[in-house]
């Protein structure tokens, strides 16, 4: 839904209805800027108030540090974006939704953005955050510090109010969705990690801990070339011969990212019948 042409005022994708052109904005017209203060004298482990600090938003909110002392308030609806990071780094401009009032105070090195009224605060959390613009000034070799000056003048395209709302609200939902498959993913990932070590002999041990019923008895140890045969990868090219071609290799990192080789991320080659071939295996019932 972004618009990607500078001649272009309107997304080529949008909801039902809406037909009017964007309007190009500077953020310091649709929005106010502050800055937020430091907490390190008054910062309380046992605090009913969340300071925001790069650590916070990088996080999405799981490393918090307290306080007692709301010294900068911040208000549902608005936003916090990270003025300073590391080169290089995952947090700059980075931008964190107020969620609730009487919860959060704004850290230095914070900039708190209060938007107009005909602005939806979700939508932009979108358009802002991690914004190519923001991080131009990224120099890749020292600590960058974006200025109040440099904030303001983003500027982006606006719908109006009603659309705005339209679009927000949908990019929050998949954000949702995308967040909850997340934990679903975590979760298996500790429920392989436990099954590995539980379902496998330890060292000095025939026999896991954990096993099917109907299966007993010692483990038998064996050699990998006592139970198959072992051949190398490709050989004898060049980087001439990669990138085109009628046969197909698995790379390195198809191995390295994927417990199975995913076929549909193979890469081209030409055909020379000296090379290897693979077969695909399938899983017995």
């Amino acid at each position: 839904m972004g618009i990607n042409k500078d001649s272009q005022k309107a997304p080529n994708l949008r909801f039902k209805g809406f037909t009017d052109d964007w309007e190009e904005r500077k953020l310091g017209d649709i929005a106010n800027y502050r800055n937020g203060k430091a907490h390190e004298q008054v910062e309380d482990k046992k605090g009913s108030y969340t300071i925001i600090n790069s650590k916070f938003i990088s996080t999405d909110g799981k490393v918090k540090r307290h306080t007692n002392q709301q010294v900068s308030p911040m208000f549902i609806g608005e936003l916090a974006i990270v003025l300073s990071d590391l080169p290089n780094g995952k947090a700059l401009s980075k931008v964190f939704l107020i969620n609730k009032d009487n919860k959060y105070t704004l850290n230095q090195r914070i900039a708190g953005i209060t938007p107009n009224e005909n602005i939806n605060s979700n939508f932009l959390k979108y358009r802002m955050n991690r914004h190519k613009y923001f991080l131009k000034f990224d120099s890749g070799v020292s600590q960058t510090n974006l200025s109040k000056p440099e904030v303001e003048n983003f500027v982006a395209f606006y719908p109006c109010s009603e659309e705005q709302d339209k679009i927000g609200n949908l990019l929050s939902i998949v954000d949702n969705l995308i967040t909850l498959h997340q934990r679903k993913l975590d979760q298996l990932k500790q429920l392989k990690e436990a099954l590995l070590q539980q379902m496998f002999p330890d060292k000095g041990e025939t026999v896991p801990k954990l096993r099917f019923a109907g299966f007993e008895g010692a483990w038998e140890e064996r050699k990998l070339g006592a139970i198959g045969n072992t051949f190398t990868g490709l050989s004898g090219k060049t980087k001439e011969d990669f990138g085109h071609g009628e046969a197909k290799y698995i790379p390195y990192t198809n191995i390295f990212n994927n417990p199975i080789t995913d076929v549909d991320k193979l890469e081209s080659i030409e055909i020379d019948n000296k090379q290897n071939s693979v077969v695909e295996s399938l899983p017995e019932n």
